[in-house]
């Protein structure tokens, strides 16, 4: 998965575009799916559909379907783009990177998420980031918190820090040229994405964007 200040990045971005009236909670919207209690969580809160033998994708097809009443929401608006930038950046890494992170494997999980710790900084110092959500007081009322546990608190705090703590150290998989492409692959998908849930328009249908599962 992208990292949530990739996200967040992609949601400010998207906002100079498309303004959607509510953006703090649209940005919020963009970082809840990987606000999950649990690990065990993760499938839940981004809808992974293994429906094709042999792949997945995270499927926001699905999470659009269940949650239909709610669409016209920059909440639930977020939270559909946070799904297509994942699989969008699942299919970078496979096809245009040539890697595969094995979600069973804890030792290239830990160096991909170091990678991200060593790349927040860059990030935010070069789009000038400012952290400006904050945990919703409301939201154990919202429809989508049936979806999963959610811990909100925590993972909004350890958001805010991605604004201020650094690691020094070498990047092992991703690089900020690599991080450049993705964003300039991912972002005018997602851009005909959010205004095509603004505006009746159709997605691309999220089983297009499926990859292979680790072997």
């Amino acid at each position: 998965m992208a990292q949530r200040t990739i996200h967040y990045l992609l949601g400010r971005l998207l906002l100079r575009e498309e303004p959607v009236g509510d953006a703090e909670r649209f940005l919020l919207g963009c970082l809840l799916p990987d606000a999950y209690a649990d690990l065990a969580d993760r499938p839940a809160t981004h809808f992974i559909n293994r429906s094709i033998p042999g792949m997945h994708y995270f499927d926001y097809d699905a999470f659009r379907e269940r949650f239909a009443a709610q669409m016209g929401d920059p909440l639930y608006q977020g939270y559909c783009l946070h799904l297509l930038e994942d699989n969008c950046y699942r299919l970078f890494f496979r096809q245009r990177l040539a890697l595969s992170i094995d979600p069973e494997d804890a030792e290239q999980v830990a160096a991909l998420h170091r990678d991200y710790r060593l790349l927040n900084a860059r990030i935010v110092a070069r789009y000038g980031l400012r952290c400006e959500v904050e945990h919703p007081a409301a939201f154990a009322r919202e429809p989508l918190s049936t979806v999963a546990a959610f811990a909100t608190e925590d993972f909004l705090a350890a958001f805010a820090r991605d604004f201020t703590e650094k690691e020094e150290g070498e990047l092992r998989f991703l690089t900020e040229a690599a991080l450049e492409e993705y964003l300039d692959g991912c972002y005018p998908l997602c851009l005909e994405a959010l205004r095509a849930l603004r505006h009746g328009g159709r997605l691309l249908p999220a089983a297009d964007l499926a990859w292979t599962d680790p072997k």
